[in-house]
Order: structure tokens, then C-alpha cells, then sequence
């Protein structure tokens, strides 16, 4: 038996991609053999997806021919290279946000090479588990504690060195197309860093962007967690000794 969404026991997934998840497997198994029950914490429901629903089986795609996409995305520009997207494959259409550079090449770069959408890739994909085999449970905070709890957690990431982290991150001269510059509060500190904001606006800006953030994970849950059993986290250790 496996849980999905709880806080014990963990094994955090959010960095997942086909490797991490087959070391997810592995770490379930070797949890099992210790008579233990494995648990899941994540943020993002799309790991967790690929846990439960499996990993897509898509060709490895030369690093060369995917280095020509990237390039051609560059030249381009998002808006005409989402456009030729379009055209090439139709499906990303209602699958893909206009503005999202990565999923964008990724769908170019997997129809152009394979021939077959990304998105049909998906329909195929099996999981190593059955569906009875989890647990699965969304922590259903309220929205004005939610709003509080990011506030906090926002003041308590500057406390314990965000700053420093940031200063050590632009030290690495990382490229800017990369998606870790994207990461929510590396742009904010990078101003506070070059005196264009005081601490006060810092905080203030990581906790919209957060509360975005959090707002765009509830409306994927809405659309995809919908089996999902929503929890208050006070009814958490009570539902756990329900089920042991």
C-alpha cells in the first residue's frame, strides 16, 4: 500500500524525471521489504502522475537534432515558433500555453523526430502499479491560511540564506534561457541585490508570485486530482490511523 500527498515517511519526488522516478520504484521496493509503507510528498501533481500513470516511452532524440530546435525556438522568437507548433502538431494546441518555452520545444522536437505527437506518446504510456495500489491525498489548505502560511514561509526562506544562495547562483553565470533563472524569488533578490528594491518588496513580490503559483497548482487539481481524496490538514492524523 502506497501513499500519495502525506507528510511521513517521505520521499520527495518534486525533482523527478524518468530516472528519479525509477529510483522512486527502486526506494518502494526496498521500503516494502523492510515491512514499512512508503510515502510520497510532493508539490507538483505532474510527478506524482508519472509515479501512479507511468513514464512515457518516447525514442531518445540526439542531443545534435534537439540542439537545431532549440536554435531554431531562438531565432524565431516563443510566439512564431509556437505558431509553427500549431501547424506541425495540432494537438498542442489545447495542450500547451502559448507562452511555455519548454513544453513547446519539447512537443517540436518529439513530432518532428518521431512523427507522432507528444501528446499521443501519453495516451500509450502504462504504469508499473495498479490503481488500488494508492492512496492518494491532496492537502487541502484554505485559501486565507494558505495566503498566511506562504507569507511565513517567504520571511523564514531569507532568514535561513536565501540571500546568500542567490549571491552564490550569480556567481555560476548561469544562461539565461535556462529555467532555473525562473524560479520564484531568484529575480526578486537579484533586484534587492542591485539596490532596485528594499527587503520589504522582496517579501511582498515572492508572496504574489507564490500565491500564483499555489493558485495555478489548485487549478490543475481542480482538472486532475479529481479522484484524489481532499484532506484538511487537521483531519490528517486521524484519516492515518484509519488506514494503518
Amino acid at each position: 500500500m502506497y501513499y500519495a500527498g502525506c507528510r511521513r515517511f517521505c520521499i520527495d519526488i518534486a525533482h523527478g524525471h524518468s530516472q528519479t522516478v525509477l529510483d522512486a520504484i527502486k526506494k518502494i521496493k526496498e521500503v516494502r521489504r523492510r515491512k514499512k509503507i512508503p510515502i510520497f510528498v510532493g508539490g507538483t501533481g505532474l510527478y506524482f502522475k508519472a509515479l501512479t500513470e507511468g513514464l512515457v516511452s518516447i525514442p531518445n532524440i540526439p542531443i545534435k537534432y534537439r540542439k537545431n530546435i532549440r536554435d531554431l525556438q531562438k531565432k524565431l522568437g516563443q510566439k512564431k515558433f509556437y505558431q509553427k507548433l500549431i501547424k506541425l502538431d495540432p494537438n498542442s494546441k489545447e495542450k500547451i500555453n502559448s507562452t511555455d518555452t519548454q513544453r513547446s520545444i519539447r512537443a517540436y522536437e518529439v513530432k518532428q523526430y518521431t512523427k507522432k505527437s507528444l501528446h499521443d506518446w501519453f495516451k500509450n504510456t502504462k504504469s508499473y502499479f495498479e490503481k488500488e495500489d494508492f492512496y492518494k491525498i491532496y492537502m487541502d489548505y484554505p485559501r486565507e491560511e494558505l495566503i498566511q502560511r506562504i507569507g511565513k514561509r517567504t520571511e523564514q526562506m531569507i532568514k535561513i540564506g536565501a540571500i546568500n544562495e542567490v549571491k552564490r547562483f550569480v556567481k555560476l553565470k548561469v544562461r539565461k534561457d535556462k529555467s532555473v533563472n525562473k524560479a520564484i524569488g531568484i529575480h526578486e533578490i537579484k533586484e534587492y541585490l542591485e539596490k532596485r528594491n528594499d527587503m520589504s518588496e522582496v517579501i511582498e513580490k515572492i508572496s504574489i508570485k507564490t500565491r500564483q503559483y499555489a493558485k495555478r497548482q489548485s487549478t490543475w487539481a481542480r482538472g486532475n486530482m479529481m479522484s484524489w481524496l481532499k484532506l484538511p490538514p487537521q483531519d490528517l492524523k486521524k484519516f492515518l490511523k484509519k488506514i494503518k
